[in-house]
């Protein structure tokens, strides 16, 4: 129960409920921008701090960790290692490179297209991480098979991993969180598909950017790739969790980026898997998807057909248990957990309306939608370029839902603004993980980052300010 004021242990009052939320947000934000504690400590620290102090009753603290988003989430996880499991992503890999050989004949621009085009279409249902692992050695290998730049390929397959998130509703953690606050407030949902509207534009004109007038600002023509010393035919055995963000990946990160430049590590070639394996897990995997796009006419609950799914990869041994429980990444997880709480209490305890009285006080009554639009993409767009891009969409979307609650707007566009920034880690190498696997293979310089993310960041920009409004109006 929620008390009208904190109180200190010797029974003096301290300050109001709503403050002292308001101050656990300020120090979750100032905490992930250190990058000091795990996100999953901070995820769980954070329904301890309110229990402490009395703003939540021990026995409701950590009910969420049972939400429907949070199991969505561990779905979503299990069947992207799945993927990489029984070897779908390599298949994957090993046509690209065939196709590539017969068809690119050295072409720089086409081999551009086919670079950001397969790791768009991957990066829509798999985590980016996994997807860029096993792209990496592709890539690379065509890079010294061409002549082209290593990092002229890999710079673009990083942007790509990004946007490609953006076009289902599992393409990125982003995207869950997003839903999941809207159905939390009751705010309404966003469909499987329905982040397409932004996300399918975007690619389209990162890809046509890229292999076009965008090419001049790509690294310089120097190739590393012989001093990266990774083989043509390299391959990373690897088990993934879903998402486009710095976190939501279980495998040890150091060992992808040492397999990133050629360095031997304990991952060796996927043994030979059965081909039923791949042809269940795929049928598995297309229940998923399906129990999200029915889950409104059927009425039930996508993750109950998620977990049923999964659990029928692992009676099989299709998927051994042990690689279902080490492809979710708790640390998301947690963190989610925690982010969510704290959305719960910003609303319960008044904090939400002293942020939108605030702003709507600086904004007017009845603000432009155009500027609550473009406010929230910006505000998003620069966090996510210095923290985990799951942790600017946690923090910002119930901020956006209260804002556009408090001037009777819908808070789907601003909720769309958001995800749409926090996926676009395109300016700095630590935006996101890809780009950091990226940067040395390519010898990406922070420059390089610079002249080749701005552009894109004014294309996502432009096409947030044309297809969000008309999408979701804030004012219907």
């Amino acid at each position: 129960m929620l008390g009208k004021t904190i109180h200190c242990f010797g029974g003096k009052s301290v300050m109001a409920p709503s403050i002292f939320v308001l101050l656990v947000l300020v120090a979750t934000i100032a905490l992930l921008m250190t990058d000091k504690i795990p996100i999953g400590v901070i995820g769980l620290l954070i329904p301890v701090a309110l229990v402490l102090f009395g703003i939540l009753e021990p026995k409701t603290a950590f009910l969420v960790l049972g939400d429907p988003l949070m199991l969505l989430v561990a779905c979503a996880f299990v069947f992207g290692g799945a993927f990489f499991k029984v070897g779908l992503a390599q298949i994957i890999g090993d046509s690209v490179q065939v196709f590539a050989d017969r068809f690119g004949k050295g072409s720089e621009a086409f081999i551009i297209v086919l670079a950001m085009t397969v790791t768009i279409v991957m990066s829509s249902v798999l985590p980016n991480l996994g997807v860029v692992a096993v792209l990496l050695p592709v890539f690379l290998s065509i890079s010294k098979t061409t002549g082209i730049a290593a990092g002229r390929l890999l710079l673009p397959v990083a942007y790509a991993s990004s946007v490609g998130g953006l076009i289902t509703l599992i393409g990125s953690p982003n995207n869950l969180i997003g839903r999941g606050a809207l159905e939390a407030a009751g705010a309404g949902t966003f469909g499987f598909f329905e982040f397409g509207w932004v996300g399918i534009p975007l690619s389209i004109l990162c890809t046509l950017y890229l292999a076009t007038i965008g090419r001049r600002w790509l690294p310089a023509q120097t190739l590393v790739t012989a001093a990266v010393g990774i083989p043509a035919k390299a391959s990373v055995n690897i088990s993934a969790g879903a998402g486009s963000s710095g976190i939501g990946y279980s495998t040890d990160d150091s060992a992808l980026l040492a397999a990133s430049r050629g360095e031997d590590t304990p991952a060796t070639a996927t043994p030979a898997v059965p081909r039923w394996h791949q042809i269940l897990t795929l049928c598995m995997f297309g229940a998923f998807v399906l129990g999200i796009l029915l889950e409104k006419q059927t009425g039930i609950n996508a993750y109950i057909i998620g977990i049923i799914a999964i659990a029928v990869l692992v009676a099989t041994r299709a998927l051994p248990e042990k690689t279902a429980l080490s492809s979710i990444s708790w640390s998301t997880l947690f963190f989610v957990g925690g982010i969510l709480v704290l959305a719960g209490t910003i609303v319960s305890t008044g904090a939400s309306q002293l942020i939108v009285d605030v702003l709507v006080k600086m904004l007017g009554g009845s603000p432009n939608p155009y500027v609550l639009i473009g406010g929230m993409f910006l505000i998003s767009l620069i966090m996510t370029q210095f923290m985990s891009n799951t942790a600017a969409a946690g923090i910002l979307a119930p901020i956006a839902i209260s804002l556009a609650t408090g001037i009777g707007g819908d808070p789907r566009a601003l909720v769309m603004a958001v995800v749409l920034g926090a996926s676009c880690a395109f300016l700095t190498a630590i935006a996101t993980p890809p780009n950091i696997m990226v940067a040395e293979p390519g010898n990406i310089k922070f420059v390089d980052w610079i002249r080749s993310g701005l552009p894109l960041s004014v294309m996502a920009f432009v096409v947030c300010m044309v297809i969000v409004p008309l999408v979701w109006p804030v004012y219907a």
